[in-house]
């Protein structure tokens, strides 16, 4: 099989000839599917954003007079719905205070720093110098028509 690669930042196509598992039946009933679920998803998307406020709704209406430790069942004439207690998390402490309690060494090791942060507080040349990259988890798909 033939694959075409897109050479990094070159924008140049390259044809290769590599040997894949994946066969040209497999690329074209991907290709299918991909339009067919494009257009379920399309069909669907009113509903599903009907669903979606409407559950937004519901849930509101609920946490403005029920506490939230607490399960609520409501009945229509035909569903029930079952809402579970919100769930509980941590948020984050204050710095000085877990300073103050376990010393500075071992909030060194604790502690963590978003690339996100990095970013705004670094030069370019900086991240450079203390970041390292890796490849995302996947590849993205586009299915395109020939």
């Amino acid at each position: 099989m033939t694959v075409t690669i897109l050479e990094p930042k070159a924008k140049e196509l390259t044809s290769v000839e590599l040997e894949l598992l994946v066969e040209p039946e497999v690329v074209d009933g991907y290709g299918d599917i991909s339009k067919e679920y494009a257009a379920a998803k399309e069909a669907l998307s009113p509903l599903a954003a009907k669903f979606a406020e409407w559950g937004s709704g519901i849930i509101k209406a609920i946490d403005d007079v029920v506490d939230p430790s607490v399960p609520v069942v409501l009945d229509g004439e035909s569903w029930r719905i079952k809402l579970g207690p919100k769930g509980v998390k941590l948020v984050s402490a204050d710095s000085e205070a877990v300073i103050d309690e376990l010393g500075m060494e071992l909030f060194l090791k604790l502690a963590k720093v978003s690339t996100t942060d990095l970013k705004a507080y670094c030069t370019p040349e900086q991240l450079e110098k203390i970041t390292t990259s890796t490849y995302s988890i996947k590849r993205r798909i586009k299915v395109e028509s020939l």
